[in-house]
């Protein structure tokens, strides 16, 4: 080639080769650009208008809802959008009249053996996972396509912090609502298949009224569960969940590592005991493998004629349930439903904590009843004797 003879030629020619080439992955980045923001934009489409639950075609019945609202996280500033997907298991037909019983087993993902132990489980288990594990959006992938219902751990301030430091993302007191939600948005982001969030029994972040409304708030709009660990302010946050109409169980207890076998085999009848009387009970595991192994073991034993063992979605009839964001009403057809302010929602729990609740009536209540129905017919049957004796005296 005559024509690259010379230096200055060749380097035009090479010049020209690169400007080609560039062009050419321009045109291929805006290809691949425009095809994500038409996906984007049909995933936001859907988002708005779908309401009804659809049924996903697996082997594990599975039903998935697209999340009507949207979250928004500042990054770099930019909003950046997030839809979640929650995925939970259909209650079955045999299943509706029994006493149900939901293990969730909590702090995965931090062992990689026990996480692939519980992942050989029966997918009853509902799975909790740690917020600060490694590859946690490739265990809840793995997790759900394998049936799974999965939760991740809510960090939040302990009793006896800054001793025991919940980490980076947890809520805390000490900082405003403001960085509370962005640290809650940074959990949301691990991954877009949970179903919800579970708490420690040592939390305290939760007593606090006013810090802790907007989380409730925040999970409602995404129509997330919340599991509870902490006993000690059931009550509150069962009424709080209740105004905002969020889906809130409190655990009936925890199994941990520190109980012997004698000890883990009582807690397990007494979770039964629970379900008999409640017709619900729910159990944190921690996941460490003996545990696993036993209550695994433990299940096979018991009563399925009056006992099933299900995710945790099954505590709460997810299928009976409208959408929270789109409710009907007779008066407003189609109206959003809009979260409460912070102190509106206060107000109300502290007025029903204010309203007297009416005690169901006890065994040791109907006796009372029984013996007092008794002591009044005998009362009534001396007086009437009286009567007669003074009609017959005055004859």
């Amino acid at each position: 080639m005559n024509f690259l003879a010379t230096p200055k030629t060749r380097t035009r020619f090479i010049l020209l080769l690169l400007l080609i080439i560039l062009s050419i992955l321009s045109i291929f980045t805006a290809i691949n650009w425009l095809e994500q923001a038409k996906k984007e934009l049909a995933a936001r489409s859907a988002a708005e208008k779908h309401t009804a639950i659809i049924e996903i075609e697996s082997s594990n019945v599975l039903i998935g809802q697209l999340k009507p609202k949207l979250s928004k996280m500042e990054e770099n500033g930019k909003i950046k959008q997030l839809n979640l997907v929650w995925r939970v298991r259909k209650i079955g037909e045999d299943e509706k009249h029994k006493a149900r019983i939901s293990f969730v087993i909590t702090n995965l993902g931090l062992s990689k053996e026990y996480t692939m132990q519980a992942l050989t489980l029966d997918n009853a288990f509902t799975l909790g996972f740690s917020p600060y594990a490694n590859d946690i959006h490739d265990w809840i992938e793995q997790s759900v396509s394998k049936g799974f219902e999965t939760l991740i751990h809510l960090p939040m301030q302990q009793n006896d912090y800054p001793t025991n430091d919940p980490g980076t993302l947890a809520l805390l007191n000490n900082l405003s609502t403001g960085e509370n939600l962005a640290r809650l948005d940074s959990l949301l982001h691990r991954s877009e298949k949970i179903i919800g969030f579970y708490s420690d029994e040592g939390e305290v972040f939760s007593n606090n009224n006013a810090n802790f409304v907007p989380i409730l708030e925040e999970l409602n709009k995404f129509q997330l569960i919340y599991l509870n660990a902490n006993t000690n302010n059931a009550d509150w946050l069962s009424k709080a969940s209740k105004s905002l109409g969020l889906e809130l169980e409190t655990a009936d207890m925890t199994l941990s590592n520190e109980l012997s076998v004698e000890q883990l085999d009582a807690k397990l009848n007494q979770l039964l005991a629970i379900a008999s009387k409640k017709g619900r009970a729910i159990a944190i595991l921690r996941s460490y493998p003996y545990l696993m192994e036993h209550v695994d073991s433990w299940i096979n034993k018991i009563d399925h004629n009056k006992y099933a063992v299900v995710p945790i979605s099954n505590q709460f009839l997810w299928e009976t349930k409208l959408p929270l964001q789109k409710q009907e009403n007779k008066e407003h057809k189609d109206s959003i439903a809009t979260p409460l302010p912070v102190q509106e929602i206060i107000n109300e729990v502290e007025e029903l904590e204010k309203t007297p609740v009416e005690q169901p009536a006890t065994e040791a209540t109907h006796d009372a009843e029984k013996k007092e129905e008794t002591t009044s017919e005998q009362k009534n049957s001396v007086d009437d004797a009286k009567k007669e004796e003074h009609k017959d005296a005055a004859h």
